[in-house]
């Protein structure tokens, strides 16, 4: 840790090894290593690594928390990369059926609550890339294969460069979306 005048300035962590069992998650956290660096309202992380029940993962991350772009060091960048995730273990999903609804007439309520619904579109977007490799992905009873996708967002929108899976025996690619 670095101070000037009294106040962090920069902070620089290592993480060798980090292996836990903690009371809020059901799943052992097991070899967590990588580099974390923050200063000036720049955060970095190179080479994280972690491993959560049988999901592992590795990521990247360049962020500017400031308001001020013109001292912005780098572009933001966030990079994921993964052999196998598995999104129900993570999120403990329940794999029974679900309950039927007792009401099932669509009214003028149910349609005002998807009015004012939670849109992520609304959000501010800031300029960063963004780049998804992904071996293997189990969502529900969802199994999706070799997912890859290299975004990019900009404060007024996104642009998909490509993204691409395989589930079953189909493949999915969009390319070049503005």
């Amino acid at each position: 840790m670095h101070y000037k005048d009294s106040s962090l300035h920069s902070i620089d962590l290592t993480l060798d090894k980090l292996d836990t069992k903690m009371k809020v998650h059901p799943l052992r956290f097991h070899d967590f290593n990588g580099k974390i660096h923050y200063e000036d309202d720049h955060i970095v992380i190179k080479d994280f690594h972690g491993e959560i029940g049988k999901t592992n993962f590795n990521f990247d991350l360049n962020y500017y928390l400031g308001k001020n772009l013109e001292i912005r060091k780098r572009d933001n960048y966030l990079a994921v990369q993964a052999n196998y995730i598995d999104h129900d273990a993570l999120f403990n999903f329940d794999f029974s059926p679900p309950k039927p609804l007792k009401n099932t007439i669509v009214s003028k309520e149910d349609v005002q609550e998807h009015l004012e619904a939670f849109n992520i579109y609304e959000l501010p977007f800031t300029d960063m890339r963004f780049t998804v490799d992904i071996k293997y992905f189990v969502y529900h009873r969802l199994d999706l294969q070799e997912i890859k996708a290299n975004l990019r967002t900009t404060p007024n929108h996104y642009i998909y460069r490509y993204i691409g899976y395989e589930c079953g025996r189909g493949k999915n690619t969009i390319e070049r979306i503005f």
